[in-house]
């Protein structure tokens, strides 16, 4: 069958050599149904990271974010701690960018998994940014009271233009629980 085109699936081994001669002629893509378009748009990032000659690989970077997000996010949130996480974020973004060093195979997956990592942090500090009141684990000590009146919603987030979006509504009425 030729598929759905709602449904995407794309298997990528960072550590095969996709355009090595012997694989070049085994690997099956079907423009039909995944556009030469999207198919760049995945493989770009993934070469981009393999072709890294920096002095950082992805190994040594992650016990610095793990040590950051902690001091920075765990429990106890202001504006100055997430301002320094946010920059934080954004210089290792640059690392990422600029000094990375691929040694092997596997160092692909993590440059990828800390891409993400940054990701995850950055949506965690644009969040707890926005939400100016302390909620369960989430306490700011620069707005240290709850605020049902203003934040008994959910928070949603998107990407725009590569910029984190985040927007307030609630999900409780949509499933009925209002």
């Amino acid at each position: 069958s030729t598929g759905r085109p709602d449904v995407r699936i794309a298997i990528l081994d960072t550590g095969i050599r996709w355009r090595g001669p012997r694989l070049r002629r085994k690997v099956a893509l079907n423009p039909a149904e995944v556009p030469e378009a999207e198919i760049r748009r995945v493989r770009e990032p993934i070469e981009r990271v393999r072709a890294s000659r920096g002095r950082y690989r992805p190994g040594d970077l992650l016990p610095k974010l793990q040590r950051e997000m902690w001091e920075t996010l765990l429990v106890e949130k202001d504006a100055p701690t997430l301002a320094r996480a946010s920059t934080f974020v954004q210089e290792e973004r640059e690392r990422l960018r600029s000094d990375l060093r691929i040694a092997d195979p596997f160092d692909v997956a993590l440059a990828m998994e800390h891409r993400n990592l940054l990701d995850v942090a950055e949506v965690i500090i644009a969040a707890a940014g926005e939400r100016t009141e302390s909620r369960g684990s989430h306490y700011r000590s620069d707005f240290p009271r709850r605020d049902d009146a203003k934040w008994l919603s959910n928070l949603f987030v998107s990407r725009d233009n590569g910029a984190v979006k985040l927007r307030w509504g609630s999900t409780a009425g949509a499933v009925g629980w209002t």
